[in-house]
This record gives structure tokens, sequence and C-alpha cells, in this order.
């Protein structure tokens, strides 16, 4: 073969890996809460397409009730409405209805609520759910695996119990049920090919004692973002302390004191943390939460503020996510219900990009390259 044909060839190869490449982009979806969605170009923050999923009527908010997995085309919600909670399946690119699943949870407390579990990297899906017809009639929590191809019910595990949050490992080879009970905080780590527990981490012994009070505020990528409240007393203002603990290494990372309250959010690295600066404006007990217009960056591998995002706006807010870069952040905010929309906020230069308009309360982002 001539060096000629054999440099066309290479040219060939370069060029269409090179086409590919470019033909990749970064999309994200925001599912709101009664099933409605918008799907973004995170290049340029431009609306794609908007639209409603099939049989959706309402989403809670709260972990393990939208998981997706990018390898396999696949999204699972699970929706809640009069007491009941169904799973829906749907292609992730596509958002078509695949199946409704045939298993569903009827009033059941948080802890046994209905979670979805999708692996990122082998054709497998879990649901726990509870089965009112278990044990006789007394009722039990079930894991159920489902392949993610046919739909295909695989097993049901019975005897196991998982908590409410709950993360599989990014290599698909564990299942990590997080407890943050009061005096009990763990994490107990499962085989998912027979649900064997391999292990307990005991979270107490990392969580400074005598505190007010902690939790397990996010998890993403196989680590925990731990918050502690390091007030005195009911009287005292709330108090931040937050830290990551690497569920494989069990390296904990610099505890750093924020100084202020809100609610915190795990960048997919483990490295960044954002925190959403709210204040109580209730005269109850039973409080009234609201935030107060800004967002803080902390870098927790120094640790550091590296940065404070401040809007005008105060009222609820939530952060979605943040692209794959871990430069721009999402940020939903709403004003009485009067006035909603998505802040995009530059992370790096501590700035907002732009602003999209967003009408209904969002539980949920899926940010992947397509």
């Amino acid at each position: 073969m001539s060096h000629k044909i054999i440099a066309s060839i290479l040219f060939f190869f370069a060029t269409s890996f090179i086409s590919n490449v470019s033909l990749a982009r970064e999309v994200g979806y925001i599912i709101s809460e009664n099933g409605e969605f918008t799907k973004l170009d995170i290049g340029n923050q431009t609306i794609i397409r908007q639209g409603k999923l099939e049989g959706i009527r309402y989403i809670e908010s709260g972990f393990g009730n939208v998981a997706y997995s990018k390898a396999n085309n696949l999204l699972v919600i699970v929706e809640s409405s009069r007491g009941v909670q169904s799973i829906f399946v749907y292609e992730l690119q596509s958002l078509k209805l695949i199946k409704k699943l045939d298993i569903q949870s009827e009033n059941i407390d948080q802890e046994n609520a209905v979670r979805a579990l999708v692996s990122p990297v082998r054709q497998i899906f879990y649901v726990k759910w509870w089965d009112n017809t278990a044990n006789s009639g007394n009722g039990g929590q079930v894991i159920t695996s489902f392949n993610t191809s046919s739909l295909i019910k695989l097993k049901d595990y019975m005897g196991v119990s998982l908590s409410d949050k709950l993360m599989i490992s990014i290599d698909g080879t564990k299942i990590f049920s997080c407890s943050d009970e009061e005096s009990l905080a763990k994490v107990d780590v499962f085989d998912p090919a027979d649900f064997k527990l391999l292990k307990t981490i005991e979270l107490e012994k990392i969580i400074t004692s005598g505190i007010y009070g902690r939790a397990i505020d996010d998890f993403k990528n196989d680590k925990i973002l731990l918050v502690e409240n390091t007030k005195k007393n009911d009287r005292d203002p709330n108090n931040y302390v937050i830290y990551t603990v690497d569920l494989n290494s069990l390296i904990v990372s610099s505890k750093f004191r924020t100084g202020i309250e809100g609610d915190t959010f795990l960048f997919p690295s483990g490295r960044k943390a954002a925190l959403n600066e709210t204040q109580n404006i209730s005269l109850t007990s039973l409080g009234n939460i609201k935030s107060i217009g800004k967002i803080h960056i902390y870098d927790l591998n120094i640790p550091k503020e590296t940065g404070v995002i401040t809007y005008k706006e105060s009222s609820v807010g939530i952060i979605l996510g943040v692209s794959r870069d871990e430069n721009k952040l999402y940020y939903y905010f709403s004003n009485n219900d009067n006035y909603s929309k998505i802040i995009v906020i530059d992370v790096i230069n501590n700035s907002i990009l732009t602003n999209i308009r967003f009408s209904s309360k969002p539980v949920a982002m899926i940010i992947y390259d397509e």
C-alpha cells in the first residue's frame, strides 16, 4: 500500500473523528413537578424544545424521583398523585414514553418512598418500592431489578432495608444507602448483584460531636456532602460547616465554616459546592424560608470561598445543576408564582450570563452530551 493511500485513510479517519466530536453538543433537560420539560442548548443558553412528559401528573421533589442513563438512553420517573407512586420509563433523547411499570406503592412514609436507580454502565435499573401484599399482607420494602432494553423484571429482593437517599457507584458495582438519622448516621454499601451488605461506613466517627444538627445534603459520583450546624441553641443563628466524604477511599475533605445557612449543592467532581443563602423570616416554629439573593461557591479542596453571586430578587430559589465543565450554574427563581425564571450563572467570573423564563417549579435537571 502506498504512502499516499495510507495518508488518505488516516486523513479520512481523523476528519471523521473531528466531525463527530464537533457534532456533539451539551444539552440539559429541566423537568418540572407537573411533568413539563424544557430542553436547553448548554453552549448558547437557548431553548431547543419544550413539552410535557406523557402520563405524569406530579413529581415530588427529592432524590431518586428522576433517574437516567445516557449509555442506556433511559429516563425513569417516579410519579406521585393521590397517595400512589408509580414508575414511568422514557427514552432519554426523545422523551417518548416506553412503558408504565406494573408496580406501585400506596400511602407510604418517606423512608419507604419509591426510589429509582439506573446503572451508569450496565443494562439494569432498580426500583425500591413498598409492596402492601408482602409479609402476609403486612407490607414490606422490595427492590426490583429490570433490564433497561426489554424492561423485563429480573428479580425481586426482599428483606433488604434501604434509606430514601440512594446512590449507585460510578462503576455500577455498589449501591450506597445513606442515612443521617440522629446518632445513627451511616452509609450501608450493598452489592447490586445480590444486595449483600458489603460494609457499613460509620459517619458518626466523622461528624463533629456535640453539634446542634447535621445532614447528608447532597451526593454525587461516590461522594456525599455533609452539613453540620454548629449553633448552640434554637435562639442562635444557623452556622453551617460543609465538607465531603469519598465513599470509596473514605477521604474526608477539610471542614469549611460558612458562617451562614442555606441549601447546598455538590458539584459532580466533588471538588466544589454551592450554597444558596437563606433566611428564616417566620415568627413561628414552623419556619418560612426564603432565599436572600446570594449564592456562595466553595472550593472544598483548599478550602476557600471562591465567589459570591448576587442577584436582586429574593424569594424561593433552587440550585438545579451545573454544566459538565462546572463553569455554569443553573438556578431557579420564583417570586410568589407571579414571575419565575432560570438564572444562568458564570461561577468562574461570578456573574449572571442570562435569564430564561420558566413557568413551573422544577424538580430535576439532567445534563449530558448528545
